[in-house]
């Protein structure tokens, strides 16, 4: 009985060991490397092929290009529309009588009062009263609306021009004749064919024109010229008058300039110009012209096209040629259903781009070299390219 007792007390302490032992082997498995565990358990060859493939996945170029621009023409034409500037007066002749007597005694007096209307009072420039002197005799005094604006004594006969000022003038006016008084005699003048001419100016001596310019096109603006065809339509009081150019309210050109009828261009600065709207303006001082055929012409500096490179090492481009690994070129483009064309060239390659889509994706096995290759994006159109990536899989 002894015997069995130890024999049962042996066979426990055996399997505690052998519990013991399993637990540190399973500790081990767990611990030890992948690939030595895969060899301890045997594992097929295929999982270690897939473990290696994963290894050499990884992205040899990243990059995000943004908003990309065609260059389709250097030259940018801007047709502005004709402008007819002027800047004249016409007179007009308002009569007030055929005859006025004015005299003044100790004891009598005669001022006769006219009254004349004034049509647009805010283009008038000059208004002068006129007369004729028949007879004459002490001192003249004129007043138009309360104030004077003559006080002589005439000594001839003849006409007579007196420029009232403006700051005198109303819609309805009334001018005032009275002479000075003698002492022993009446004084008399005798006026003949009265009136005042009336002077307007007529004015519209500057123009405005807006066009756009684009982004890509402000961005890369060069040079710009402006050409356009000048008319005269009648002759300068003075044989010349100031001719400005405005671009966006600031000063971009001016000449003086006479009556002639002829071609003329002028350079503009290009840090004039604003993204979008611009505002064009020319101002004449004097005359009548008309400015046509006016055209803006910008020229760009060819664009910066985006250029990238990439580094394959030898064993890498070895598995590529071998079929073992892929590389691929890959696009995100903006999601919707414009055209994204564009001349990518890889090395002394090239491959023309033509898609609708949002994603592009080009096999690059027969493009690289091994060791530093070349990517340059020319586009045909403007489109976003919001991610650019080189990558082996």
């Amino acid at each position: 009985m002894f015997n069995d007792k130890r024999a049962a007390g042996d066979g426990s302490n055996v399997a505690v060991i052998i519990i013991i032992i399993a637990l540190f082997m399973v500790l081990y498995l767990l611990f030890v490397p992948p690939e030595v565990r895969d060899e301890l358990l045997g594992e097929s060859s295929t999982s270690g092929s897939s473990s290696s493939s994963s290894s050499e996945r990884k992205e040899l170029l990243a990059e995000s290009p943004g908003i990309l621009y065609p260059t389709k023409t250097q030259v940018g034409v801007h047709d502005i529309a004709n402008m007819n500037l002027f800047l004249k007066t016409q007179p007009k002749l308002i009569d007030l009588a055929q005859n006025l007597n004015v005299k003044a005694s100790l004891f009598s007096r005669s001022s006769p009062r006219i009254r004349f209307s004034i049509s647009s009072l805010s283009d008038t420039i000059k208004a002068n009263l006129f007369f004729n002197v028949a007879k004459f005799d002490g001192e003249l005094r004129i007043k138009v609306n309360g104030n004077t604006i003559y006080t002589e004594e005439i000594t001839s006969p003849g006409i007579k021009i007196i420029e009232i000022p403006k700051s005198y003038l109303q819609n309805n006016n009334e001018v005032e004749f009275s002479v000075s008084s003698g002492f022993f005699s009446s004084n008399v003048y005798v006026l003949e064919n009265i009136g005042v001419k009336q002077e307007f100016q007529f004015k519209n001596s500057e123009e405005l024109r807006t066009f756009v310019l684009s982004e890509s096109e402000r961005r890369n603006l060069e040079s710009a010229t402006i050409s356009y065809k000048q008319y005269c339509n009648e002759p300068l009081e003075n044989s010349l008058t100031k001719f400005q150019i405005f671009l966006n309210h600031k000063s971009a050109f001016e000449k003086q300039v006479s009556c002639l009828n002829i071609d003329e261009s002028a350079n503009i600065d290009p840090k004039l110009f604003v993204e979008g709207s611009n505002t064009l303006s020319f101002n004449v001082g004097d005359g009548s012209f008309i400015f046509s055929d006016i055209e803006l012409r910008t020229k760009s500096k060819e664009a910066d096209f985006p250029s990238y490179s990439f580094t394959i090492s030898p064993e890498t481009y070895d598995k590529i040629k071998n079929n073992e690994i892929k590389i691929n070129l890959k696009f995100l483009l903006d999601n919707n259903q414009f055209n994204k064309n564009a001349r990518l060239e890889i090395n002394n390659n090239e491959y023309i781009m033509r898609t609708d889509t949002n994603e592009f994706t080009l096999d690059l096995r027969e493009y690289v070299i091994q060791g530093t290759n070349f990517l340059k994006i020319i586009p045909s159109n403007t489109f976003n390219l919001a991610g650019l990536k080189v990558v082996l899989e």
